[in-house]
């Protein structure tokens, strides 16, 4: 179920909202493994293995919306938002294991607990402001946009050993991990006649990655928990691309063309920490779009050409 509120204000020119809701969630998953294991040189049956698992967890989730928008003359207008969520959920998980020999004689048997207090949490502000010029279709915009998602998992195992009968042993994980993205577009759109238009600005785009992953078993020897370098590492990754931009279109009767060409500055650098090893990319490149149509009859022949960059993402 889902309870939420609402609030807006809208006097004049200025219009100003707001939303809160919050919601109660209850889930309960379970899963069933059955597997049969060949030998690879004869393809008999080795091995079999069942596993049955159950997770219950009672997530709440906040969520709220704020903004405002005013429109001080019909030329001029601006507006300003915000999202913020929140998650906070503890996972219980059971995980019964049972191995059998070729056989179906038991070999072994044992539960795997898993104790996870975790949370989700992210918040966005949006900013604008947008002038129209005398004219049709002839405006400047220009919006900045801000974002951050934290999230993490603590998690704390325990694996209690039936068959063979051995001592219980600990095992702990916590995931964090962070996403903070800016973003400034300026647009530019000008019709400078009815059969032409331009259009320029500038995108940019900027983004930070933080993967932390840490593991510790307990010893039993020491009697602490020690730090599982095997498991353990953290991954930092940073992306700031500039883009400028351009395009010109014209018509002539039945032929049009549409030319463009975006230049772009990349900066990209990665590092893992735990192993000290880092990596970096720096580039400039230049895209250029070219759009040719011809009218015929209830049909249009066109010929496109454009270049284009397909980036790999930072997670």
């Amino acid at each position: 179920k889902t309870v939420s509120g609402l609030m807006n204000d809208k006097p004049c020119k200025r219009n100003i909202y707001g939303n809160y809701g919050i919601r109660p969630e209850r889930r309960t998953r379970t899963r069933y493994i059955d597997r049969q294991y060949l030998d690879q040189t004869n393809h008999a049956t080795s091995s079999f293995y069942t596993e049955h698992s159950i997770s219950e967890a009672r997530p709440l989730t906040h969520l709220a919306t704020i903004g405002m928008a005013y429109d001080p003359d019909k030329n001029n207008s601006f507006g300003i938002s915000g999202n913020y969520s929140n998650r906070d959920q503890v996972k219980n998980d059971v995980v019964n294991k049972f191995f059998y020999d070729k056989n179906h004689l038991q070999t072994g048997n044992n539960d795997r607990l898993r104790y996870d207090p975790e949370f989700e949490k992210s918040k966005d502000a949006t900013a604008f402001w947008e002038h129209n010029f005398p004219g049709e279709d002839h405006s400047l915009r220009i919006e900045f946009n801000i974002s951050s998602s934290k999230e993490q998992e603590d998690n704390h195992y325990q694996n209690a050993y039936r068959f063979p009968s051995v001592y219980t042993t600990f095992d702990n994980t916590l995931i964090r991990q962070g996403d903070d993205q800016q973003q400034l577009t300026i647009d530019y759109t000008h019709m400078l006649s009815e059969s032409s238009k331009l259009e320029a600005g500038y995108s940019g785009s900027f983004t930070q990655l933080d993967k932390n992953f840490y593991g510790e078993y307990y010893d039993t020897a020491q009697q602490k928990f020690i730090k599982d370098l095997v498991k353990s590492n953290q991954f930092l990754y940073n992306e700031y691309i500039h883009a400028f931009y351009a395009t010109y279109q014209q018509s002539y009767e039945k032929f049009g063309y549409e030319l463009g060409v975006r230049a772009e500055p990349v900066s990209i650098s990665g590092k893992l920490v735990t192993k000290d090893s880092a990596i970096s990319n720096a580039y400039f490149k230049v895209f250029p779009t070219i759009h040719l149509s011809y009218k015929i009859k209830n049909s249009e022949l066109q010929l496109n050409y454009s270049k284009r960059v397909n980036r790999a993402e930072g997670d």
